[in-house]
């Protein structure tokens, strides 16, 4: 038997194949099954177990992982302060580089605890949509507004024209 791919981002589309057999009974082993020696699947985030049943009733199991993240992110963050970010990868790997990016590129790096949780705090000068990424996944996107500080009028002009005409 064989499964491919066996991890990657979710939702993870896995094509199985057992050959030299005429029948095969699959067990997703999220709750689904189908019959045949070829057949696809689909896997939400986590660890999964697909095994397989050959008309002689010998089993093999298969190991899938498809891989989610989450991002919490303040709406709005205040400009040249760290904001704080967090967010969980799905299954838990202890000790995943997490990567925050944003309008301006990477602005951000955290890694995982036992949990599967994260936390950083980031300057996130540029308004914009941002994502974290881990083991090809990609969370989905935070759009953060960025508040700039009270200053004086001719130094908040300087700021806004340094900053570009995103705020």
């Amino acid at each position: 038997v064989q499964a491919s791919p066996t991890s990657g981002p979710a939702p993870l589309r896995v094509t199985f194949t057992a050959s030299g057999t005429s029948t095969a009974h699959w067990d997703f082993g999220d709750g689904t099954s189908a019959d045949g020696t070829t057949v696809e699947h689909t896997y939400s985030a986590g660890r999964w177990n697909a095994t397989v049943t050959d008309d002689t009733g010998a089993t093999q199991t298969l190991a899938v992982t498809a891989y989610g993240l989450t991002l919490r992110a303040p709406r709005t963050a205040r400009y040249g302060r760290r904001a704080l970010v967090r967010g969980t990868l799905v299954p838990p790997e202890p000790g995943t580089r997490v990567t925050l990016n944003g309008p301006g590129g990477k602005t951000g790096r955290a890694t995982t605890n036992a949990a599967g949780r994260f936390t950083m705090r980031a300057l996130l000068r540029l308004p914009g949509r941002y994502r974290v990424t881990a083991k090809g996944a990609t969370s989905a996107p935070v759009d953060v507004r960025i508040a700039l500080p009270r200053l004086a009028l001719g130094t908040r002009a300087a700021l806004v024209a340094q900053v570009g005409d995103r705020l």
